[in-house]
């Protein structure tokens, strides 16, 4: 069995247990809140396992037929996820609204209380360590499946405080009221899922690992190395793809051009903690870069060096050949 995989399939055994929990309690107690939980297990599990399948297949060999990879599966994987808690979500509104007027006392709230919080609580437990591996996998998926059980156990917790305020006023439309709060909650996680899967669908940056690459090659610039542009950043599956272009002298024999290619893609990597792949382009210098261009030895040099400009990723972005020595000097 592949190993990324053991874990997160011994984790929904788990889950299928809670389920249980939870519906006996459901059973016990008739509470639209707890029905609430009920609900958003019962997705969580579908997700969970669609999640499983998602990161196998993205970790299959390459092939004629998907050059980059299966990793955008893992986009499609939390979409779906996402999509399935925001049914969830009305669903609960829509039981929570319906018994509102009743005004129906739960049973056995105190059974309720504990069964729910307990599942909760290691409902919580699990989205945390879902997290932790979509973080050391690169995971998309495993990290909406995280959001998703961390939701779960916000549920949970507030059906427990909910049951318990029904238990100690006595007041019976409060358990659909945190009904309806709760399908808020899960709202709002949907929300901020398909959002982000969806970013990645759209091959969105992201900010933060760009700027933390820009910042690094800027401060470890070589001398030769007079502009780099069109840097594109994108998160396929377990890894990063890396293109860009590197303007160097244009009398470099072509082995000196590819060590320093290799020399900027080892400095790239070294940002990173999981596996980068590069489309690096090499640039030759035109005359307009030598102003920018520190290389103390250059005997074609038409004018003298001026500034350094420090790459940021606003104009390492820019596309075109030498296009920062356009638009900077």
């Amino acid at each position: 069995m592949n190993p990324i995989i053991r874990l997160p399939l011994q984790l929904l055994s788990v889950g299928v247990m809670l389920l249980a929990v939870k519906i006996y309690a459901y059973s016990s107690t008739h509470s639209i809140a707890i029905l609430s939980d009920v609900l958003e297990s019962s997705v969580h599990l579908l997700a969970g396992a669609l999640t499983i399948f998602s990161v196998w297949y993205a970790r299959q060999p390459r092939d004629a037929s998907h050059p980059y990879g299966h990793g955008k599966i893992e986009f499609i994987s939390a979409a779906f996820e996402g999509l399935l808690m925001a049914i969830t979500a009305l669903g609960i509104v829509y039981q929570a609204v319906m018994h509102l007027a009743e005004g129906k006392m739960p049973e056995q709230l105190s059974l309720g209380l504990a069964l729910t919080l307990g599942a909760g609580m290691v409902n919580g437990a699990i989205g945390l360590v879902y997290k932790r591996l979509g973080k050391r996998q690169l995971s998309v998926a495993f990290t909406a499946e995280g959001e998703h059980l961390l939701s779960d156990f916000y549920t949970s917790v507030g059906v427990t405080v909910g049951l318990g305020l029904v238990l100690w006023t006595g007041i019976p439309w409060i358990d659909p009221a945190i009904g309806l709060v709760m399908g808020g909650i899960v709202g709002y996680q949907s929300f901020s899922v398909l959002r982000k899967a969806l970013a990645g669908l759209m091959d969105a940056a992201d900010v933060n690992v760009l700027e933390r690459v820009v910042a690094t090659l800027d401060a470890q610039r070589k001398k030769e190395w007079i502009d780099v542009h069109h840097f594109r950043l994108v998160h396929y599956g377990g890894q990063y793809h890396v293109d860009a272009h590197l303007t160097l002298p244009h009398y470099w024999d072509l082995q000196r051009v590819h060590d320093e290619v290799d020399a900027m893609e080892d400095l790239i990597s070294s940002t990173f903690e999981h596996e980068v792949e590069f489309s690096v382009h090499a640039d030759p210098c035109v005359p307009d870069s030598c102003s920018l261009c520190q290389v103390a030895d250059c005997g074609v040099r038409t004018h003298a060096f001026e500034r350094t400009i420090a790459w940021t990723v606003d104009n390492v972005l820019v596309n075109g050949k030498h296009s920062l020595t356009r638009t900077d000097l």
